[in-house]
């Protein structure tokens, strides 16, 4: 008789078949929003010409927060700490994700593509996400100076926000529109179910499939 599956495996298996049928979905998911512009937080540093910087609000678990929060932590502070793609400040990973995410960011990192970096802090303070992401970019300098492919994915859980903040090489394929579509449709609604981990798997898959369809 066959062995059971386990759960892990499940999820495992379960993650795969979605990863096969992202290029699809992101392609109706452009075809369907090319004359509609995915809804967007507006700040007073947010301008319509720096399509780089994408800002969207999605709901958390504040429970989770309260348990896991450092507090705010400073660009510096936080630049300082950097050491893999991969970099929660709050805990909102448990090992397992943290292991899956950190493996999926280097394989992309590996293929050359995009040099992607995850930053998750409790709260950008009383500096804009804008500001507070473009410091971090800046500094941290991910990309190759050739590509100019750096990508970087700031979360806020206490302020709610996401930001991408991406190279001038990719901008043809990472504009404004694309970004916010892989935003609010592919990361934000996983993470109103308070599954993090998820929606950046899933965001990570889309924004690899943007170069499979251009």
């Amino acid at each position: 008789m066959a062995s059971a599956v386990s759960q892990s495996e499940q999820k495992i298996i379960t993650h795969k078949v979605g990863v096969l049928g992202c290029s699809m979905y992101l392609s109706l998911l452009l075809v369907a929003c090319s004359n509609i512009e995915a809804e967007a937080i507006d700040s007073p540093s947010y301008a319509h010409e720096e399509s780089e910087f994408i800002a969207s609000d999605f709901s958390v678990q504040e429970s989770k927060i309260k348990e896991s929060s450092r507090g705010y932590l400073s660009p510096e502070q936080v630049v300082s700490e950097l050491e893999s793609p991969l970099n929660d400040f709050t805990n909102t990973f448990n090992d397992y994700e943290r292991k899956q995410l950190y493996r999926k960011l280097k394989s992309i990192n590996n293929e050359g593509l995009l040099d992607v970096g995850l930053v998750v802090v409790p709260t950008t303070g009383n500096m804009s996400i804008y500001d507070y992401a473009t410091k971090i970019a800046d500094a941290w300098s991910l990309g190759s100076l050739k590509k100019n492919n750096g990508l970087l994915i700031l979360m806020a859980m206490e302020d709610k926000k996401i930001y991408i903040i991406s190279g001038a090489g990719v901008w043809e394929q990472l504009d404004d529109k694309t970004l916010n579509i892989i935003i609010n449709s592919v990361m934000v609604p996983s993470f109103k179910e308070g599954n993090y981990e998820e929606g950046i798997s899933r965001g990570l898959d889309a924004l690899v499939s943007v170069f499979d369809l251009s």
